[in-house]
């Protein structure tokens, strides 16, 4: 056989190797990220994709209860509405240049579903007047509202309030507040963040929990498993451009890595509240534990009711602005079971215990004995209990 030449090495080396089935599919992987990424950004960055203006986190420390009360439900600020349902935070005074804010997210949940919700603003110049948008109440947990599409939100504005029709004396549980710029930077900041975000347990934890913020920009598992797809798709047309077979197993890899990136999160999320949970309740009684639990004040009622209820008897009536919250109904009547509660007092009758709790229209004179309720009627009634957080009585 004669020796090879230099004409046939060079063609030799010449001839481009062929990848292997990995490097198609990792190259795949690769562009299928940069186009969704790519992709959405064109479509969703307002403020350019480049652009550096920052998110304006608005403090929950410096916002102010103008309607309303601000109370402390455990570590969370819980502003309540007044005795007509009303409650207006001022969530900042400061001078905003709209253009660089086009949107705003609220992370809120209320006690009760609002009636109505409103975002309010003033012109930082000429006659300074008010807007007000109306804005849909998800009650998911994080409110995304689009400022932008109103056409009064232009120029500068100075002061954003919120304002929320409720039931008297509902509660809203404010976390935070942030002007959000919209650009590349600073949505890919947010959406990273929001993954990331710890989900604490809640009513539906048994059924769904994986981790990160409600009412997320890009909801985690949908965007996993879509980029799997996508990264199928080009994998196949890369292995016939190189005239490789596509192998099914390749795309078998991408869905089962789709689903192991929602599973490594939603066991750093289960971790997580492991470690907060066993901060909170570790050690403690069962009567610490509920007493340091989100509803511990409700839990605190029940108790003292319990305590100052005469012998033999075995139902109560509340005399509440509470008493339409079906938060704070449920979770008393759980904690005073296998006690009746009766939520208003339609009918009095004698021995009967009324529990007042935060009743801003009905009057006790605990000197005289009587109670007028906030329909005007009156009884006469003997104190069992005084508390600064509830008044047990007694009919006479």
């Amino acid at each position: 056989m004669p020796p090879a030449t230099a004409s046939t090495l060079n063609m030799h080396r010449s001839v481009p190797s062929t990848p292997s089935q990995f490097s198609i599919a990792v190259i795949a992987l690769l562009a299928s990220i940069a186009l969704w990424v790519g992709g959405y950004l064109a479509v969703v960055a307002k403020g350019g994709i480049l652009g550096g203006t920052r998110s304006m986190d608005l403090k929950v420390e410096d916002a102010v209860v103008v309607q309303g009360e601000a109370l402390q439900r455990g570590s969370l600020w819980a502003p309540t509405a007044d005795a007509q349902g009303v409650l207006i935070i001022r969530m900042t005074d400061r001078v905003i240049d709209t253009a660089s804010f086009p949107s705003i997210q609220i992370a809120a949940l209320a006690d009760t579903p609002p009636m109505a919700v409103r975002i309010l603003w003033r012109q930082a110049e000429g006659p300074r007047t008010t807007f007000a948008k109306t804005i849909v109440w998800q009650g998911n947990g994080r409110e995304r509202v689009a400022l932008s599409a109103d056409p009064q939100w232009r120029g500068r504005v100075a002061g954003l309030a919120i304002a929320f029709r409720l039931l008297p004396r509902a509660g809203v549980l404010f976390r935070s507040a942030t002007l959000q710029s919209e650009t590349g930077r600073d949505i890919l900041s947010q959406t990273v963040r929001e993954w990331l975000d710890h989900e604490p347990w809640g009513q539906h934890s048994v059924n769904y929990l994986f981790g990160g913020s409600p009412n997320p920009r890009v909801p985690l598992v949908p965007a996993a498993f879509a980029v799997a797809v996508v990264a199928f798709w080009l994998y196949r047309l890369l292995a016939k451009r190189w005239r490789l077979a596509p192998s099914l197993a390749v795309g078998a890899a991408f869905a089962i890595g789709a689903w192991i990136a929602a599973d490594v999160r939603w066991q750093l999320n289960l971790f997580s509240n492991l470690d907060r949970t066993a901060e909170k309740y570790a050690g403690k009684t069962i009567d610490e534990k509920h007493r340091a639990a989100e509803d511990g004040n409700i839990y605190r009622i029940a108790e003292t009711i319990r305590k100052g209820l005469p012998a033999g008897v075995t139902k109560v009536t509340l005399v509440s602005d509470l008493a339409d919250s079906e938060l704070f109904l449920g979770k008393l009547r759980y904690y005073l079971f296998p006690l009746w509660l009766q939520p208003k007092p339609d009918t009095l009758e004698a021995q009967s215990v009324l529990a007042i709790v935060q009743s801003t229209h009905s009057t006790l004179d605990s000197a005289a004995g009587t109670l007028r309720l906030d329909d005007g009627r009156t009884a006469s009634v003997a104190m069992l209990v005084d508390d600064p957080m509830i008044r047990l009585v007694r009919l006479r």
